[in-house]
């Protein structure tokens, strides 16, 4: 059976329609902008997860406001699927040092 669904994906590949991360889907759930709470007057901001770059700026700005755990997550998980793993990375641990340091402060 193994040897059917390498072919079918050869196939796939060689028509065009190749999608590596189709077997991942979580992926394709990854949202393709997220609404950021800011302030404590329930204001937001939409950031676009679309053709992101560095993520300092965007790191520096959950920090800021204080972020939930499942905001580092998606941003991270919108690194990955654009093939950014280091960005993706930087995320995920920048986010997990902020939120530990504000769990044993807090």
């Amino acid at each position: 059976m193994a040897g059917v669904n390498a072919n079918a994906d050869v196939d796939t590949a060689l028509n065009g329609d190749y999608d590596p991360l189709a077997k991942y889907a979580r992926w394709h759930n990854a949202p393709i902008a997220v609404d950021i709470p800011i302030g404590s007057e329930g204001e937001e901001v939409e950031i676009n997860l679309q053709d992101l770059e560095d993520p300092t700026e965007l790191c520096q700005l959950l920090e800021n406001e204080k972020a939930e755990r499942r905001f580092w997550v998606t941003v991270a998980l919108a690194y990955a699927k654009q093939s950014q793993l280091d960005y993706a990375l930087d995320v995920l641990e920048r986010g997990r040092s902020i939120l530990e340091v504000s769990q044993r402060t807090g």
